[in-house]
């Protein structure tokens, strides 16, 4: 019956075998292929969010750099102006430095170490591990980031209480003169028209005389010297490994492998 029919409509059964065939190849082709854009698409945008992730990464570290920097500046005065004082108080101890002098000294220097401190800028790390795309960055970069930010993080809040207090309890009552000589302070004036901060009103009281010439006040400044070399050696250590990590994310960003390694490439495209 069958025979007759497709004798009856010139259409051989090999012929509507083929068709069915190459039908249900091309139904089969379409679904693969809306797939294949599909999941294209999806790696595309991965991908551009990689390379934001990667940027905003370098615009965090670069505004950690500048903090970075300003703190060391801020340590190397406190270094050089402990040095002076130390210096000073030594000659005057000795008795080859008058005490007026000694005063114009520490007025010149007024604050010995301005206690800056650093905190970084993380919100992108946070963002990356919260959402779990830190895993898109080769192996090598995912350690090198992680080990900054965890490193440094877990000590960077308690080196700052350290060095914060250590430099308060100094200008509180030990290097009161920073105190003394301030704008506000100074526009406070004494029945003999001199000034509270003034270099003549400071070297003629004797009980700042008696503190400042004191031991003690040279064995304070130098806690605090030794504090800020601390401090000064910690900070080196963020900045060596914000070296390395900035390092090692610009050589990636600069790679072609930006955006695909973990995350994938589509045959073709040069995703």
């Amino acid at each position: 019956m069958m025979k007759k029919m497709f004798a009856s409509n010139n259409i051989s059964p090999t012929y509507l075998l083929v068709r069915y065939c190459l039908e249900f190849l091309v139904v089969v082709f379409g679904i693969t292929v809306s797939f294949w854009l599909n999941e294209w698409s999806q790696t595309r945008k991965e991908v551009e969010k990689h390379n934001k992730d990667t940027i905003d990464l370098l615009e965090d570290l670069a505004l950690d750099k500048e903090r970075l920097d300003f703190v060391k500046g801020c340590i190397d005065d406190g270094m050089v102006n402990t040095g002076r004082i130390l210096d000073s108080h030594l000659l005057l101890q000795h008795g080859e430095l008058d005490y007026r002098d000694f005063v114009d000294t520490l007025v010149t220097i007024k604050w010995p170490y301005n206690s800056s401190t650093f905190f970084m800028n993380n919100g992108t790390y946070k963002s990356l591990i919260s959402s779990g795309r830190i895993q898109y960055f080769p192996s090598d970069v995912e350690k090198e980031i992680k080990d900054y930010y965890e490193y440094v993080s877990k000590r960077v809040d308690d080196n700052n209480k350290l060095i914060d207090q250590a430099a308060l309890d100094y200008n509180s009552r030990q290097h009161v003169v920073g105190t003394m000589v301030d704008d506000i302070v100074r526009s406070v004036k004494l029945k003999n028209g001199e000034e509270v901060g003034s270099p003549a009103w400071l070297a003629g009281t004797d009980e700042l005389q008696l503190h400042y010439s004191g031991l003690e006040y040279f064995t304070q400044t130098m806690a605090i010297r030794r504090q800020i070399f601390v401090h000064d050696h910690q900070l080196n250590l963020y900045l060596r490994m914000w070296n390395r990590t900035d390092s090692i994310i610009r050589s990636y960003m600069g790679s072609d492998l930006v955006g695909i390694q973990k995350i994938g490439s589509v045959p073709g495209t040069g995703l």
